[in-house]
């Protein structure tokens, strides 16, 4: 091995092994900001399969370094070793063949449930995580069942995290295993939870699956300080035409997902962004996506809209993209949620939950899969969300812009206000998943 790469290796495990808030995940690689921190250079491209995996374990290191506990976060798939590489390139590419193409969405079931577990990209992480985790003696907390499996297996203390409000088959793999415990959204899930492992003949303790709610970066629960339906509503009907708009946010996933969707609702809102002035401000989010940022720009640039900084709140179009997934995400904590009205967004684990505790109300495109559609559901009845319709999207904006309900209010200030008062659980995830590991090194 590159002894730099080793050198690399050994700090991290070092930090790992002294860490009271030891973090684990597979969501994707950082290689820019590792070999700039540790002045080496990786000659591979970076790799993405999720953003929740991502986001929702730094909201929890996040909250470790707001309570003065050390931490160390990794995720093996930036040390792959050069053998096994090219099965960390498959993975990625049949996942995101998945999310994009129709027929295959329709069979995504079929590759939850079978085909995954067969995937290679447990056998590429194994080594390198079981090096990181090796003298760790604390409890884990691990934001990817991959992750959680193998250190269980592994005879190390952990505490999954389940990412969405659905009980993947592989969550069920080691959980009559009394070194695993797990942190779930909701009542419903824990119910969920328990009822597989009865299923699958596992003894699962009630008191091992913990209800702490979604994990949320802190900072993004910090901006709903900054919201209040009457700032929104003395904007958005400000007298001077200059001064009203509608903030909004677009995004796509981890892989690149609902982009006929988003091409649909930006041609509807053409007439907005260029009338004058612009009724409509938007955030266009790429995540890594090379096509997505360039299916952004060329709309901007087909219709002469110009394309502000990432950073300017002032511009009517903006284009978020980062080189890496920890680039990406930085960008949608700091220029996106503070500063939107809505989102328009699939119902994902992260996306959907982050806008909510973020204060904005959402419309939602198609969901991926029935864990989606619950979470939908959830937010739908919770006066939050509406479903999007991206063929007559214009329509409906106007249709959602007029005062329709109680006290002659708008629906999106009502939907405001609504994620304004969120439950509590909503907002306080990371700070109860961390408040649960430290009460399992006690135990």
């Amino acid at each position: 091995m590159d002894p730099e790469l080793q050198t690399i290796l050994e700090k991290e495990r070092k930090l790992l092994e002294e860490a009271e808030v030891p973090i684990a995940t597979v969501s994707a690689t950082a290689f820019d900001q590792i070999g700039e921190e540790y002045a080496y250079k990786f000659k591979r491209e970076e790799i993405v399969f999720s953003r929740a995996h991502y986001s929702q374990a730094l909201s929890l290191l996040v909250t470790a370094a707001h309570s003065d506990k050390t931490f160390w976060f990794v995720d093996p798939t930036n040390f792959v070793a050069a053998e096994d590489w090219q099965k960390v390139v498959m993975t990625e590419k049949i996942a995101e063949a998945v999310a994009r193409h129709e027929l295959l969405k329709k069979i995504k079931g079929i590759i939850d449930t079978r085909a995954r577990e067969k995937l290679p990209i447990s056998d590429a992480i194994k080594e390198p995580l079981l090096f990181f985790f090796q003298n760790v003696t604390r409890p884990i907390a691990s934001f990817h069942y991959e992750t959680g499996n193998l250190l269980v297996d592994a005879g190390k203390t952990v505490l999954q995290a389940v990412t969405d409000p659905h009980v993947r088959p592989q969550y069920l793999k080691n959980a009559d295993k009394n070194n695993l415990s797990f942190a779930v959204f909701d009542d419903k899930t824990k119910i969920e939870l328990l009822e597989g492992a009865q299923r699958e003949r596992k003894t699962l303790d009630a008191d091992r699956v913990h209800v702490t709610g979604p994990p949320v970066d802190p900072r993004i629960v910090e901006a709903r300080k900054t919201k209040s339906v009457d700032k929104f509503v003395e904007r958005f009907t400000h007298p001077s035409p200059i001064e009203a708009s509608l903030r909004l946010g677009i995004t796509t996933g981890g892989l690149g997902t609902n982009k006929g969707e988003i091409e649909l609702i930006l041609n509807q809102l053409l007439p907005h962004l260029t009338a004058t002035p612009p009724r409509i401000q938007l955030v266009c989010y790429a995540g890594t996506h090379e096509d997505f940022a360039a299916m952004f720009g060329l709309f901007a640039n087909a219709h002469q809209i110009a394309v502000g900084n990432e950073f300017d709140q002032t511009a009517t179009y903006r284009i978020l993209r980062g080189n890496n997934i920890m680039d990406a995400n930085e960008k949608l904590v700091s220029w996106m949620f503070p500063w939107a009205d809505g989102v328009i967004t699939k119902p994902s684990g992260d996306m959907a939950y982050d806008s909510a505790a973020a204060g904005c109300f959402l419309l939602l495109m198609e969901p991926w899969g029935e864990w989606e559609e619950r979470i939908q559901e959830t937010f739908e009845q919770k006066g939050i969300a509406r479903r999007a319709n991206p063929e007559t999207f214009q329509s409906q904006l106007k249709a959602l812009e007029q005062p329709a309900l109680h006290d002659h209010e708008t629906w999106f200030a009502h939907a405001i206000e609504q994620a304004l008062n969120l439950d509590t659980l909503f907002l306080s995830g990371a700070q109860n998943i961390l408040n649960t590991l430290l009460t399992l090194q006690k135990v």
